[in-house]
């Protein structure tokens, strides 16, 4: 529903789904089930490529436990957060960057604990309407992000 965030998505899955092929698959099958993925990214028809899904689907076809894939997952967000942070100057410098992704690990830990047992999906989401809002300002960021 929000085109900035979809967008990137679609994009971070693909470019996820071609890291997966040729440098983390260590298996035939595998390669040839992640490339068979990629092929239907890039049809108009076919997947979506959401990082997400994507994410969690080759992390399972790797043979990765779902609490591993889990906390990957949360661990790389966590990252490019601080990243972000950092490339836009907005309060720190890499070496603080470094306490900082260190210092959220625990938290991380405490996410997974409290949704460990969740088995209704509908109560793992939650509305994020800043995060709405700054997602809007995307485009508007994205040479100074990725660009410099």
């Amino acid at each position: 529903t929000n085109p900035v965030a979809k967008r990137a998505s679609i994009s971070q899955g693909i470019a996820f789904a071609r890291l997966a092929k040729e440098g983390l698959a260590s298996t035939p099958r595998a390669k040839m089930v992640i490339g068979e993925i990629r092929k239907r990214i890039s049809t108009k028809d076919g997947l979506k490529g959401y990082l997400a899904p994507l994410f969690g689907f080759i992390c399972g076809l790797l043979g990765l436990s779902a609490r591993q894939t889990q906390r990957m997952y949360l661990y790389t967000a966590s990252r490019d957060l601080v990243s972000a942070a950092v490339r836009l100057t907005l309060c720190m410098g890499p070496i603080a960057a470094v306490g900082l992704q260190k210092s959220l690990a625990p938290f991380i830990d405490d996410i997974l604990e409290s949704y460990a047992d969740q088995k209704d999906l509908m109560k793992t989401h939650q509305s994020f309407p800043l995060g709405d809002i700054l997602h809007a300002s995307h485009d508007s960021l994205r040479n100074k992000l990725f660009f410099t």
